[in-house]
């Protein structure tokens, strides 16, 4: 039997901290650019399957239009035997639940939300790498998970890479299972 590779939390850590250097990953900002182009380029280093997805979903500024990018990166796929593992890399633009007042405005830096999910996909797709799966993994990094606002019904603003993922996706893709994480 083959020995089960090992999860590497020390680095996975290490990609937390590197995203969050980036500062707020909110849509049309520089942290945003900066997660998308590195997470590409890292992903690049794990498999040639790499692709972006790019759409436009209009924000909430009069005019404003969101530049979105889901990044897919994909392991065995020759398979048709296939599961799909999803998180989402984006900053929620407003701190609405903060306690305080004064930071509920602000874009989070979305450690936890956005960037723990990443950094655990970044490590499976490192570990795929040197030990290919038998079965086809979809890795799906969406974008624009975290847009809407809660204090507003807003839900049209949520899920947006997702529900351009499932819109664009070949019709004969069908996974056996999802896991979001």
């Amino acid at each position: 039997a083959k020995p089960v590779p090992a999860f590497n939390a020390d680095r996975a850590l290490l990609v937390v901290d590197t995203q969050i250097n980036f500062g707020p990953r909110v849509p049309n900002s520089p942290g945003h650019d900066e997660q998308v182009e590195w997470l590409h380029a890292a992903l690049s280093e794990c498999t040639q399957n790499v692709q972006r997805q790019t759409f436009t979903h209009a924000g909430y500024d009069q005019g404003q239009m969101l530049n979105l990018t889901n990044i897919i990166a994909s392991f065995n796929p020759e398979a048709t035997w296939r599961i799909l593992i999803v998180t989402h890399f984006d900053s929620r633009p407003y701190a609405d639940e903060d306690p305080r007042d004064s930071l509920r405005h602000q874009a989070v830096p979305a450690a936890n939300d956005g960037g723990s999910g990443t950094a655990v996909m970044l490590e499976l797709a490192r570990a795929m790498k040197d030990n290919p799966p038998p079965i086809g993994v979809d890795l799906l990094f969406d974008d624009g998970e975290d847009y809407g606002r809660y204090d507003v019904d807003q839900l049209e603003r949520y899920f947006l890479g997702v529900k351009n993922f499932v819109q664009s996706k070949p019709a004969n893709y069908n996974p056996r299972y999802a896991i979001l994480l």
